[in-house]
Formats: C-alpha cells, sequence, structure tokens
C-alpha cells in the first residue's frame, strides 16, 4: 500500500447504500466472508473504500456470471 496517500473509509450507512442491502445481510456476508470486516477508529466501525469496492465488484461479477449460465443453458 502506498503510505503517502490516506486510507478512505467508509462509514457503515455508506457501506450499505453501496451494497444495496440491509444491515443483517450485511452482516451475514462479512461472517461469510464475502465481504471485509470492518475496522475500528474508536467506537466507530469503519470499511477500507478498496477492499468493500472490490467484495462488491466480485459480487456482481460472479451474479453476471451466474445470469450468463441460466441464460445459455
Amino acid at each position: 500500500m502506498n503510505t503517502d496517500t490516506p486510507a478512505v473509509y467508509y462509514t457503515l450507512d455508506e457501506v450499505l447504500a453501496r451494497a444495496k442491502c440491509s444491515k443483517t445481510k450485511l452482516y451475514d456476508e462479512i461472517k461469510r466472508g464475502a465481504y471485509p470486516a470492518p475496522v475500528k477508529r474508536g467506537r466507530s466501525s469503519l470499511w477500507i473504500a478498496h477492499e468493500l469496492d472490490a467484495a462488491i465488484a466480485r459480487e456482481a461479477a460472479e451474479l453476471k456470471r451466474q445470469r450468463d449460465q441460466a441464460q445459455a443453458a
């Protein structure tokens, strides 16, 4: 990681908006390992932006692959 660039973090509300899911679904996905766990900063839970964005992109690619397979069948 480049130490010259400050880390970008998402709050819970931002994560829920980006992931388009409920809080319960988010934490289920974290348990499953599909989404990264938050880091604690004081009392706040924050998600590292690039890790969360990568997880959402992986999920989108997997859903697209499943749709393509279903259409081909």
